[in-house]
């Protein structure tokens, strides 16, 4: 009996990591959903909030569990156990979890970052600046992405993290240099600006740059604007009236979602034209409506339900699976007549 009640109760846990897990993933698919609000995300981070609580209650029979799927599991299961673990006060597990945390693999860095990041109060901010002065690049990676989000103080620590080898830590520090607002490093930031062929180190450095008051790297970013992404919507969010022109000069030579969207955001009803041609276009049109939405702020849109194509065979394996062999009470036998599939159902 003792053991029943055990299995029953591990399986619930497992349920609680599963969904959370899985709430967490569409959490990160929504974010990058042009329709989806702030506001939309709230009710998936309660449901999250209700899965995370549950598992706190079970103790040390769920952080055991926590512990193990954080090992291999996906990035989902690896947020919720930093979560939990922060919670029950493991902090000696948190640190074992670094071991099977790849400095290269974005989604787990990420997944640690939120997990911190929801329970920063209970980590400490004292901590996470601990973290950039280790000598571990996942320890620094995700520590970085926890100081962006919550403008952590650490200016001792910016200058040096920018000249690191790593191009996505040194993204993320110029982008925490542009959050906490830390002028004397803006030079710094200036240098990798006009040094740096990386389009996501571009396009961060001009954005802490602006965010610091230097407007001129508009200018390269106007120029930029016509042969490289990173820099359109930078011209469509910091630049004025005079740039509508030059968007619109790219746009002739061949319309680009990101250019789209640019003369969306500059917000000049010149650019409705040029919009409303591009939304005949299949490639085009979701970044010309978001365009015309963001001049118009009409907010039209409209969800088209699209049945999917199902093909016979797989769905007779499919049936089959769900089936154990030996207590099948009707075999289902695929034929073809007259060249159309049909099931044929045999009681036996």
């Amino acid at each position: 009996m003792a053991n029943s009640i055990k299995k029953f109760t591990i399986g619930l846990y497992e349920e609680h990591l599963e969904e959370a897990s899985f709430l967490f993933e569409q959490r990160i698919a929504s974010a990058d959903d042009i329709e989806s609000s702030w506001l939309d995300l709230d009710e998936g981070e309660q449901r999250i909030e209700t899965h995370v609580d549950g598992l706190v209650v079970g103790g040390d029979l769920a952080f055991e569990l926590c512990s193990l799927k954080a090992q291999d599991g996906d990035a989902g299961e690896l947020y919720v156990a930093v979560r939990v673990m922060c919670r029950l006060g493991k902090s000696g597990a948190l640190e074992d979890l670094w071991e099977f945390v790849d400095p290269q693999d974005s989604e787990r860095l990420h997944a640690f970052a939120e997990g911190l990041s929801h329970e920063l109060d209970l980590f400490g901010r004292d901590r996470i600046v601990a973290l950039l002065r280790s000598e571990s690049a996942a320890k620094q990676a995700v520590a970085m992405i926890v100081v962006v989000r919550h403008q952590v103080e650490c200016r001792d620590q910016l200058v040096p993290l920018l000249s690191s080898g790593s191009v996505p830590l040194v993204v993320n520090t110029v982008t925490a240099v542009g959050s906490i607002g830390y002028r004397p490093a803006g030079d710094r930031v200036q240098d990798l600006f006009r040094g740096s062929k990386d389009e996501g180190l571009l396009g961060a450095a001009a954005i802490t740059l602006l965010r610091l008051g230097d407007r001129s790297v508009l200018a390269r970013c106007v120029e930029a604007a016509s042969s490289q992404q990173w820099a359109s919507g930078l011209v469509g969010l910091g630049a004025g009236s005079e740039s509508v022109r030059a968007l619109a000069d790219i746009a002739a030579r061949g319309h680009r979602p990101d250019v789209l969207v640019a003369q969306g955001l500059l917000g000049d009803v010149s650019s409705v034209q040029s919009l409303l041609a591009a939304v005949g276009e299949s490639e085009l049109a979701e970044a010309a409506a978001l365009g015309l939405n963001l001049i118009t702020g009409a907010d039209l849109y409209e969800d088209a339900f699209i049945a999917e194509t199902i093909d016979p065979d797989e769905l007779y394996r499919t049936l089959l699976q769900w089936i154990e062999p030996g207590e099948r009470a009707y075999e289902d036998t695929l034929c073809a007549s007259d060249g159309e599939d049909n099931f044929q159902e045999s009681l036996y």
